[in-house]
């Protein structure tokens, strides 16, 4: 079992079979899917990412990559665009995480899933 990933909703298997699964979830079943398991948690490591750690960097990164890259291919539909932006939503999370935008660091998973949408949302429109 993850330590590091509280699952809500969803057998174990399916969260370990996630690549497999992929096309059963929509995109607003992510926060579902991943959180942190508590506010403090979620607080502390927006706090080492600001401090700039970049182990903190590395742990967001792989607790949320794969969420990500759901939410982004249910919106563009196109797997090299979707590797493209997920990298892109990551150094915007970043970037916004430093800058102080998330002013609730217990709602840092709601905040990534809007990163990650409006990422896709504007690639979408830029393509039109």
């Amino acid at each position: 079992m993850k330590h590091d990933i509280h699952i809500t909703g969803l057998p174990l298997s399916v969260w370990e079979n996630l690549d497999s699964n992929i096309g059963r979830f929509e995109e607003g079943n992510f926060m579902k899917l991943v959180r942190l398991k508590s506010e403090t948690e979620a607080a502390a490591l927006v706090r080492r990412i600001i401090a700039g750690d970049p182990e903190a960097e590395d742990e967001l990164v792989s607790r949320y990559s794969r969420g990500i890259t759901i939410i982004i291919d249910r919106i563009v539909r196109n797997p090299a665009a979707t590797e493209d932006l997920s990298q892109e939503t990551f150094r915007a999370l970043f970037e916004k995480l430093r800058r102080g935008d998330l002013r609730q660091p217990e709602r840092l998973t709601g905040f990534i899933c809007s990163v990650a949408r409006n990422a896709a949302h504007d690639h979408v429109r830029r393509a039109k």
